[in-house]
């Protein structure tokens, strides 16, 4: 019994695995048009629900399910009312519960210690080998003369989903993944929690340069200062890693060798003709999209309802890079309140700033309200995705922290012997 436990327990965390690897480094679920995730989510789910009905808050558990359920289903509904938004409204309820679905799926599946650890590897592995094949991409890109926008228009194709691209000149191409989301999370975790990890010097290098490049050409703001945030504060926890000053001498021979190109690079991100046009396009979704949410502001418009008068894409004309102004014309403050109340309740007992791990849990709230300010820049909140970096977070807080001061060398054992009776002959000849 104790074997086919342990292989039903190991094949349900290698679905699990996967699960996350295709939420992390697809562009989307389909692959020439078969939705592959779909396929492990739904043997997923019934392991999850099994899981759940063993536990001693089941019905809680299962109440909770049934709230979100029922939310996302009024504001669906709300939407067959106006032939606008009918055939989007199934598509963004089918994200809102995919998103909630993958945070209970990692709180699942990461109920041991050596779970969460195993999931925080993972994610950072995975991580690593999204911006790996990003870098290879570059260098295919520079030593053929394929431009990028054309290697992103086949990886488009194979997905079924545009990706964001544009031609940066001799110094490669805009490049943009899924998983360069969770990159300021990631940069956190190899430098923050290395040795909780065990993770190697060499290695730990390797990963940081690769995750510094495809933050770079990720060619968004927002991620660049979301990366250097989640490195110095992966800094501040690991204040007496001496691992610390190699990634800043590294940082600055990088920098120095390749200054003519970040310099360019950088120059023209924030040159007045795209920030300005950037930025303007986004002044442009809030002002139609304040009018969009004083239409309903209480229940909202339905999912998959947008401003009639400002479609962000004709593909996905809901999702704004304004993603928390556009959810609260969505779902009206009522539902938007709801799904806060919600990821409340997910990081309740995960956060409890004890003496010991204050610091570290006020980092990893930094990182989560980093994380949902990317809604006023990027509609990333909402999306299957998204619950891997909610996920990531969670696990993190609930992993037992060991802080600095609690060295082994700091321990003090004193072994004391009782001393035997006169009588007591312990050993004879």
């Amino acid at each position: 019994m104790h074997t086919r436990d342990g292989s039903k327990s190991s094949s349900r965390w290698i679905l699990f695995s996967v699960y996350i690897v295709f939420l992390t480094l697809l562009p989307s679920g389909t692959i020439y048009g078969v939705n592959v995730k779909v396929i492990v989510f739904i043997p997923l789910a019934i392991f999850v629900a099994q899981s759940l009905a063993q536990e001693t808050m089941a019905l809680a558990q299962f109440a909770f399910c049934a709230a979100l359920l029922g939310i996302v289903a009024a504001a669906t509904v709300r939407s067959f009312a106006n032939p606008f938004y009918s055939d989007l409204a199934l598509s963004q309820a089918k994200d809102v519960i995919t998103t909630f679905a993958g945070c209970l799926f990692v709180r699942v599946f990461t109920a041991t210690e050596i779970d969460r650890e195993r999931f925080v590897r993972l994610c950072l592995y995975t991580v690593s080998f999204g911006s790996l094949l990003k870098v290879v991409l570059l260098v295919y890109s520079l030593h053929t003369g394929t431009a990028v926008s054309d290697i992103v228009d086949h990886i488009s194709l194979i997905f079924g989903v545009k990706l964001m691209s544009m031609e940066l000149g001799d110094i490669g191409g805009r490049l943009q993944l899924p998983s360069d989301n969770l990159l300021p999370i990631v940069m956190f975790i190899v430098i923050g929690l290395r040795r909780r990890l065990g993770i190697g010097g060499p290695l730990a290098v390797a990963i940081v340069c690769l995750l510094t490049v495809s933050s770079l050409y990720t060619f968004s703001r927002f991620i660049w200062v979301s990366t250097v945030l989640g490195a110095a504060l992966g800094m501040l926890i690991s204040r007496r890693d001496k691992m610390v000053l190699l990634y800043l001498a590294i940082i600055g021979a990088v920098t120095a060798f390749f200054f003519p190109m970040l310099s360019t690079l950088i120059t023209l991100r924030f040159s007045s003709s795209l920030a300005d046009t950037s930025d303007m396009y986004r002044v442009w979704q809030i002002v139609a999209l304040k009018r969009f949410f004083w239409n309903a502001p209480l229940f909202g418009n339905g999912l998959g309802s947008y401003a009639l008068d400002h479609k962000r894409s004709v593909e996905v004309p809901y999702a704004y890079e304004v993603q928390i102004l556009a959810l609260l014309g969505q779902m009206g403050l009522v539902g938007t309140a709801f799904l806060i109340a919600l990821l409340i309740n997910y990081y309740r007992k995960a956060f409890n700033f004890r003496p010991g791990t204050r610091l570290y849990h006020a980092v990893l709230l930094v990182l989560l309200i980093d994380f949902i300010g990317a809604g006023f820049f990027n509609p990333d909140l909402l999306v299957s995705m998204s619950a891997v970096s909610y996920g990531l977070i969670f696990v993190m807080a609930r992993m037992w922290f060991r802080p600095e001061k609690a060295s082994i060398k700091s321990c003090r054992v004193e072994l004391v012997v009782p001393s035997l009776p006169p009588q007591t002959a312990p050993f004879r000849r």
